[in-house]
């Protein structure tokens, strides 16, 4: 009676590095490609709320300047308010100024529009635009286009198919003979123009 399991065929070490050297790339290969069709749907899948997300977080931070410059206005308006309650010089000068009326020996100096300030006007500093991350522009056409949603979505389709099908180590034979058969290819397309 022979035994089931010493009568196991001999295999040739440097075929089975060979071949599970060549089993560990398809493998790699299967789940790179899976996992780049899983990316390829979320991406789509999560664009729309992702485009929001980060404009609620801009509008957010805009809202934020715009409340600190606006708390900064009515800390100085206070200081001038004080100011104008309190001090008569201060409300001089601030009644010679909006009147336009000039003291003995004061002298004026002319200044560029650019350069004008009104202390009581700061309307530019509270304008404050929501700016969005710089990935942005990457996501947005994911979020918006219904052209490039369904190419992406037929391309990560495409791509899961032709993993289960084509990259199993099942496959192994065919995929090493076509593998050979175009380094073959590239290597008698190198050697017919390289220079003897």
């Amino acid at each position: 009676m022979t035994n089931l399991f010493t009568s196991a065929p001999s295999i040739n070490p440097m075929q089975r590095s060979s071949d599970s050297k060549f089993a560990w790339i398809i493998s790699l290969a299967f789940w790179l490609m899976l996992f780049t069709a899983s990316a390829m749907y979320a991406l789509v899948a999560l664009a729309p709320r992702w485009i929001d997300n980060m404009q609620l977080v801009a509008d957010k931070q805009a809202n934020k300047r715009r409340l600190l410059a606006l708390e900064q206005e009515v800390e100085d308006m206070n200081t001038v308010l004080v100011a104008v309650e309190s001090d008569p010089e201060f409300k001089a000068e601030l009644a010679r100024l909006d009147f336009s009326v000039k003291r003995p020996g004061d002298e004026d100096i002319p200044v560029d529009e650019r350069y004008l300030v009104d202390a009581r006007s700061r309307a530019g500093d509270i304008q404050a635009e929501p700016i969005l991350p710089w990935h942005a522009a990457f996501v947005r056409p994911f979020a918006e286009s219904d052209s490039l949603r369904r190419l992406t979505l037929f391309a990560a389709a495409v791509l899961t198919i032709v993993a289960f099908t084509f990259v199993q180590e099942s496959q192994e034979a065919q995929l090493r003979t076509s593998l050979e058969t175009v380094r073959d290819f590239i290597q008698a397309t190198k050697n017919r123009y390289r220079k003897t």
